[in-house]
This record gives C-alpha cells, sequence and structure tokens, in this order.
C-alpha cells in the first residue's frame, strides 16, 4: 500500500516544520538565558510557547475548517520563518528582552496549533481512506520525535 507522493511531501514539510519548532522550543530558553539568570524569567519563555494550545487550538480549528488547509499550512509556516528571522536579528544586535521572546513563543506556538491542525485535516483529501490509518501514524510519529511537546 503506498501512499503516494503528495502524502509525502505533506509528510516532509510536517517533518521539516516539527524539528524547527523542536528546535526553537529548545533554543528559547537558551536565549532567555542570556538576558536574565531567573529561573521564573526563563520559564515564562516556554510557557508562553505552550499557552497556545489551550487557548488557540478551537479557534485554529474553527479557522482550518473554513479556510484551505495547504494555504494556511504554508502561510503559517512563512508566518514562522519571520519570527525566527527576526528574533535572530534582534540577538545578533542585543536587543533581545524576555516579553519580546515570550510574545514571539506564543506567536510561534500559535502557528504551530493551526499547522498541526491543518497538517492532520488535509490527510483525509491527500490519501485514499483504506490506507488514512498508515498515514495518519506517519504524520503522528513525525510530530511526537521532532518536537518534544
Amino acid at each position: 500500500m503506498r501512499l503516494g507522493g503528495h502524502f509525502w511531501r505533506l509528510w516532509w514539510a510536517n517533518a521539516i516544520n516539527s524539528v524547527g519548532d523542536g528546535v526553537f522550543a529548545a533554543a528559547m530558553p537558551l536565549l532567555a538565558m542570556t538576558i536574565t539568570k531567573d529561573p521564573q524569567q526563563i520559564s515564562l519563555i516556554s510557557a508562553a510557547s505552550y499557552l497556545p494550545w489551550l487557548l488557540v487550538s478551537l479557534p485554529a480549528g474553527a479557522i482550518v475548517d473554513r479556510y484551505d488547509r495547504a494555504t494556511l499550512m504554508w502561510r503559517f509556516q512563512a508566518f514562522q520563518a519571520v519570527l525566527v528571522i527576526a528574533v535572530a536579528v534582534a540577538a545578533a544586535a542585543d536587543k533581545g528582552s524576555i516579553p519580546a521572546l515570550a510574545a514571539v513563543g506564543f506567536l510561534l506556538g500559535g502557528a504551530q496549533v493551526v499547522i498541526t491542525h491543518a497538517a492532520q485535516s488535509v490527510l483525509p483529501q491527500v490519501v485514499p481512506a483504506e490506507r488514512l490509518q498508515r498515514a495518519n501514524s506517519h504524520q503522528y510519529v513525525v510530530q511526537t520525535v521532532a518536537h518534544p511537546a
């Protein structure tokens, strides 16, 4: 049972995005440590990154149901790329702050919620129903391994 080229393109996009999110989830607290040594402020960065899963999941599901999922995925991934570039520029210029990192973490997390919901919802459009379980397991494995949430 082959899953087809459309699925594997989706899988690779999801894999790359999940790895990037996992790396950034590890890098944000480390970057915060260059600004402050206060463990409470550093933990605020991690909390802000995961808070969207609690606050944004339901609205993100409604957005994913109303708009083209593939378009949502690439737009939100582009948004994440802009945020990461902004953090890199701010860090290089030594202009980072804890509130700014927390805001970026929240925005990156919110984008990831939309991307994850869209990737899951687009599967029935990409693979036949009899292969959906296998495709879903491949998607779940890459998300679990690549992103330590």
